[in-house]
């Protein structure tokens, strides 16, 4: 350092060919190009550039720690939505997924319905007094129940 401080810097130049310094190709027989090769061939002491370190230049010339560093990042603009609401469990999912899982649970229920109406498993014999009712627990309003319930992995008093 004592050395540096007694011999002040005599000139200043830019890179004479405005390169930064790519290395030889196999088929050249030239040194590296640029701030690099000026460096390689000690045409200069030293070099203050934006340059980008390399494992390629890391073996020919010595860098100082980076000053700068770069990150790529992505920008977006942030969607205005109202913080609150009662249908905020909703965003998630578009609504043509919400409209298809709707028409799912009313198809399901429309079936188990129509199911339970034909099935004589179905159908139970209530004793009351002086006559036997037979009666479905199975209505469109209970199987529609029984379907949500069970979409949701709730337990219901009603089994087909």
């Amino acid at each position: 350092m004592n050395e540096l401080s007694f011999h002040p810097i005599d000139t200043l130049h830019i890179v004479r060919d405005g390169r930064y310094g790519f290395p030889p190709t196999l088929s050249e027989d030239d040194d590296w190009d640029g701030i690099v090769g000026e460096l390689v061939r000690k045409e200069v002491d030293m070099a203050i550039a934006p340059l980008t370190i390399t494992s390629m230049r890391e073996q020919v010339i010595d860098f100082t720690k980076p000053f700068m560093t770069s990150g790529i990042s992505i920008m977006m603009k942030k969607p205005l939505r109202d913080p609150s609401g009662v249908f905020n469990f909703m965003y998630p999912l578009s609504e043509e997924i919400w409209i298809c899982a709707i028409c799912a649970c009313v198809g399901v229920s429309i079936v188990l319905f129509l199911v339970s109406r034909f099935s004589p498993y179905e159908w139970k014999v209530t004793e009351t007094y002086r006559k036997s009712v037979v009666s479905n627990d199975f209505s469109m309003r209970n199987s529609l129940w029984f379907v949500i319930a069970s979409s949701l992995h709730q337990r219901s008093d009603l089994f087909p």
